[in-house]
């Protein structure tokens, strides 16, 4: 998924723990973004194949050439390996790891979704950047934003 898409989900969930006084808007935004920059995990990823620090080369290597950036985080050790520090930070503080584990999770999952699940999408190059478009990914954005939307209203 794109990290907006990311955001979109943990942000939304984030709202919904806010609702019933778990969170509040700051903390459901941070952890939108959290999600969010778990991505940049491809970048670090990416340096340690080619040797140079570069977003935009990064997004291509990834959305272009399908070449996998994803550092350990991203996979099953990874996934026990978190779980086993968000066990731990748990008995330091709960707040901070309710909001990391929202984030983490959130992401963790989406990411296996799109492999497993919605795959498929066109690439199409706006402002020189390649942007895959996929119409699943596309459709969940726009119920989110709506969700969104009138979560505020309400």
């Amino acid at each position: 998924m794109l990290p907006h898409t990311h955001f979109l989900v943990a942000f939304f969930i984030g709202l919904i723990l806010r609702y019933f006084g778990y969170l509040d808007l700051k903390v459901a935004f941070l952890v939108g973004l959290l999600s969010a920059l778990v991505d940049l995990d491809h970048l670090f990823s990416f340096h340690k194949r080619h040797k140079k620090w570069s977003l935009k080369s990064t997004w291509e290597m990834a959305i272009v050439r399908h070449e996998q950036e994803k550092s350990f985080i991203q996979h099953r050790k990874g996934l026990v390996s978190t779980t086993l520090i968000l066990v731990v930070l748990f008995f330091i503080s709960q707040k901070l790891t309710m909001i990391l584990a929202l984030a983490y999770y959130t992401h963790y999952f989406l990411d296996h979704l799109h492999i497993n699940v919605i795959q498929q999408h066109k690439i199409k190059k706006i402002f020189g950047i390649h942007y895959p478009f996929n119409y699943y990914e596309l459709i969940l954005d726009g119920i989110l934003i709506l969700l969104l939307i009138f979560m505020f209203v309400i």
